[in-house]
């Protein structure tokens, strides 16, 4: 059996532990623009510069350990910076003021979901706990990944891709944007949190009151 490997890089790091879930974000080809996206990703690098020096620091301060509950602190202080990253990127899909909205066509987002649906039940590749569809990209929790989180994704997009553009009458050209974003979510509360997220994403969005109003919304039981 062949053995993928559990990091890699493009933009952004990708790392799968053993028995994690994942909160995993992916959107249409082009709908951020370059020179936003470049300004806040350049920011959010400055801030972890200064981060990676304290770190740096103090393993200079503790060269037989740095205490638990500084690296505790550490961990907790990036992840607040990469999470206002994401919540920086996720403001600008959810105005959908620049690039495609496909997903927004009934017969676009089946395909998407139905892929989905067709991952856990049929290939058995995955879990899915929640999901939502929106205009321009799409949020979803997952679990217990086989082999690995970005070939299944890297499966999925082919396949979605290939049926979106054969029917939009774009055959051949980008459909999703090659690098999604994934966030290891550690642990019970935190997949609350995520799951919480995703199922209001299109009310925080504007489009709909309730949560249970959006048609690609799915919450598993």
């Amino acid at each position: 059996m062949m053995e993928y490997p559990r990091f890699y890089k493009r933009n952004l790091p990708h790392w799968q532990p053993e028995g994690v879930s994942f909160h995993v974000v992916y959107r249409l080809f082009g709908t951020l623009p370059r020179k936003s996206l470049i300004e806040i990703q350049e920011k959010r690098d400055r801030i972890l510069d200064d981060y990676i020096k304290l770190e740096r620091t103090l393993y200079e301060k503790f060269p037989d350990g740095v205490p638990p509950e500084m690296i505790a602190e550490l961990y907790f202080e990036k992840r607040l910076i990469h999470e206002e990253f994401f919540d920086q990127i996720e403001n600008l899909l959810d105005k959908a003021i620049y690039g495609p909205t496909w997903l927004q066509q009934a017969n676009v987002a089946e395909i998407v979901r139905d892929s989905l649906h067709f991952m856990e039940s049929q290939m058995k590749s995955c879990e899915i706990l929640a999901y939502c569809i929106m205009p321009n990209h799409v949020h979803l929790i997952i679990r217990e990944i086989q082999p690995v989180l970005h070939v299944v994704m890297k499966s999925h997009k082919q396949f979605t891709a290939r049926q979106a553009n054969v029917l939009l009458g774009r055959t051949g050209n980008y459909f999703w944007q090659k690098e999604s974003y994934d966030h290891i979510i550690r642990n019970e509360e935190e997949l609350e949190h995520h799951i919480l997220y995703v199922l209001n994403n299109p009310v925080k969005a504007g489009l709909v009151t309730h949560w249970e109003d959006w048609p690609y919304t799915y919450l598993k039981q």
